[in-house]
């Protein structure tokens, strides 16, 4: 194993730049060796070549990372976690005081309507309405298509008219 691990490393190598940036390279290169190693235990020989088959094997593990990697990215993004400073901020925080257009009773039942949706809802919201940001913007910070996003925001706008008009 060890010199199979040894004789794939440039390939694992380059995955990891290819794949990886420089916060993940190690656990990219990490989920290539393991896609390595199950290849060669998984192996046919009546199945064609081991070296294409590894390749292919590491390849798809190296992938999986990032794509796993850019998914989590979009449901836990920073700007719904933190203010400028790093500090966290609740979605109180965000809707207007009581004085200025709100009584507390419409504050708090738009933290409730707010909190009902799931993160990446939330992230639609807060990023169209609370920091202005066009559909465009928001594909591009969110690392999504634009129509992903547009029709996020279709389906997130509905969710609060029915859940507004119970």
């Amino acid at each position: 194993m060890e010199q199979l691990i040894h004789q794939y490393e440039p390939l694992i190598q380059s995955l990891a730049y290819r794949f990886g940036n420089e916060n993940n390279r190690d656990d990219v290169m990490q989920e290539a060796r393991m896609g390595l190693l199950e290849a060669a235990h998984r192996f046919k020989p009546e199945n064609g070549h081991l070296g294409a088959y590894v390749k292919k094997m590491a390849w798809g593990k190296a992938m999986k990372f990032r794509n796993r990697e850019n998914r989590y990215n979009v449901r836990h993004p920073h700007p719904m976690v933190t203010d400028e400073n790093g500090a966290e901020i609740s979605l109180l925080d965000l809707i207007p005081a009581e004085e200025e257009a709100f009584s507390y009773e419409d504050r708090q039942a738009l933290h409730d309507l707010l909190s009902s949706l799931s993160i990446p809802e939330r992230v639609v919201i807060h990023q169209f309405y609370f920091l202005g940001l066009g559909l465009k913007e928001m594909a591009i910070c969110n690392k999504e298509s634009l129509e992903t996003v547009r029709s996020r925001k279709k389906r997130v706008i509905l969710k609060l008219r029915k859940t507004l008009e119970k």
